[in-house]
């Protein structure tokens, strides 16, 4: 791929990143979260197989599979820790997971290195990818309602 298409292509991302950021808010506002989720996932993982695919030739409708997960992801983390663990235990939740998020944003750069190494190829990488994003959205689409918080003592009528 020439430099001023790879360069496109990334810019594709930071705009994607952007529109996925402002429209999984208000597609949360709107609909189950959990499946929210799974949907941002199951559009990563279009782009992954779209790059897998197609290769350079379809390397702008990856960017934006993965570029609207990427705007979305650090969202719906804290979204769902607020809405699953309530906000007593918010603060300590959000860092665990944040940090789980952020040891694997860090470290799949290294394992996709290693795999693309030891295959001669990113193919083995993407469809790893594609397998983790769909047991994730499985996961996601099987989640339980929010909990109902118990009412405040000022509340009961």
């Amino acid at each position: 791929m020439a430099p001023a298409t790879a360069a496109a292509t990334a810019g594709l991302v930071g705009i994607a990143v952007i529109v996925g950021r402002v429209s999984v808010g208000l597609l949360v506002d709107r609909f189950f979260a959990p499946r929210v989720a799974a949907a941002v996932l199951a559009v990563a993982a279009a782009g992954y197989l779209a790059l897998l695919l197609g290769g350079p030739g379809l390397a702008a409708a990856a960017a934006l599979g993965v570029g609207l997960a990427l705007g979305a992801e650090v969202d719906l983390i804290g979204y769902l820790t607020a809405r699953y663990y309530g906000m007593a235990r918010y603060g300590r939740l959000f860092g665990v997971f944040y940090a789980v998020f952020t040891l694997g944003v860090g470290a799949s750069p290294l394992l996709i290195a290693w795999l693309r190494s030891a295959t001669g190829g990113y193919d083995t990488a993407l469809l790893v990818a594609v397998g983790l994003l769909a047991v994730a959205g499985g996961l996601l689409v099987t989640a339980p309602r929010f909990p109902v918080p118990a009412p405040r003592p000022e509340e009961i009528p």
